[in-house]
């Protein structure tokens, strides 16, 4: 896909192993830590970044039709990214 270090297959891939992680929070600040992990915190992003977020939500409600949808993904989008939800909705209805 798009998205680094993302794969998807149109087949079943068996499970490995799996690795119980209790919080998995404080499991990602560990990793920050040790410096394994670089965490990029919104209030820390660019505009320029910020920007960029909004088009790719736009663009995934754009893609899966999520205003016309109803379920999890849509209500997902519409609670967690209004800012993107409302700049579709008023492409949508600018071109009516």
């Amino acid at each position: 896909t798009k998205i680094p270090n993302e794969a998807i297959s149109d087949e079943a891939v068996p499970v490995i192993s799996e690795t119980v992680i209790a919080d998995v929070c404080e499991a990602l600040l560990e990793q920050e830590r040790l410096g394994t992990l670089d965490i990029h915190r919104h209030h820390e992003l660019s505009a320029k970044q910020l920007a960029w977020i909004c088009r790719v939500e736009a663009d995934t409600i754009r893609e899966h039709d999520l205003l016309n949808q109803h379920g999890p993904m849509a209500d997902y989008y519409r609670t967690h990214y209004p800012e993107s939800w409302a700049a579709v909705e008023t492409e949508q209805e600018n071109t009516k």
